[in-house]
C-alpha cells in the first residue's frame, strides 16, 4: 500500500480543508499508528455559504467513494464515516449505500451549527459527544480517537 502512498506524494494532492496539509503525510502517519483506524469523509460544507462539497457529491460521488475504499485498504482501516449535512444526505444516501460497502457508514451531521471543518470535533460528534474540539496534542493521526458508543 506504500505505493498508493507514493503516488499521492507524487502527484502532490492536498487535502480540501484549508490547511494545504499533504495528503500522503496524513496517509503514511495513520498507516504508522498501531491500533484501530477509521477515515472520516467530512462532506458537511462547513464553512458558511460554501457548497464545494455539494458540488462534488453532485458531480463525482463515485469518485469519492472509490477514494474512501482506497483509503480504508490503505491504511487498514475499521471503518470509515461519510459526514454529511442533513441535505447532503437525504439526498445522496441511498447512491452512497448503493456505491459503498458495509465498512462505510454514512452519518448525518446533527444541528451544531458553525463547526468550521474542525477534524476533532467531527470525531466527537460520531463518538456522541460534545461539539468541542479536542486538546492537541496528541493529533488524530497518532490514534487518539475514542469509540465509546454502540450501533
Amino acid at each position: 500500500m506504500k505505493n498508493i502512498i507514493k503516488k499521492i506524494r507524487d502527484l502532490e494532492l492536498k487535502g480540501r480543508g484549508g490547511g494545504d496539509f499533504e495528503t500522503w503525510k496524513k496517509w503514511d502517519m495513520v498507516t504508522a499508528t498501531r491500533g484501530d483506524k477509521y477515515i472520516i469523509c467530512n462532506g458537511a460544507d462547513g464553512e458558511i455559504l460554501v457548497s464545494k462539497d455539494g458540488y462534488i457529491l453532485e458531480n463525482y460521488l463515485d469518485y469519492v467513494i472509490e477514494g474512501i475504499n482506497i483509503a480504508i485498504d490503505t491504511v487498514k482501516a475499521k471503518k470509515a464515516y461519510f459526514y454529511l449535512r442533513e441535505d447532503y444526505y437525504e439526498k445522496h444516501l441511498n447512491k452512497i449505500l448503493s456505491l459503498g460497502n458495509d465498512k462505510i457508514e454514512v452519518f448525518k451531521k446533527p444541528d451544531v451549527g458553525y463547526i468550521g471543518g474542525e477534524e476533532t470535533v467531527i470525531c466527537e460528534i460520531i463518538e456522541g459527544r460534545s461539539a468541542f474540539p479536542r486538546r492537541k496534542p496528541p493529533y488524530l493521526t497518532e490514534g487518539v480517537i475514542r469509540m465509546s458508543y454502540t450501533y
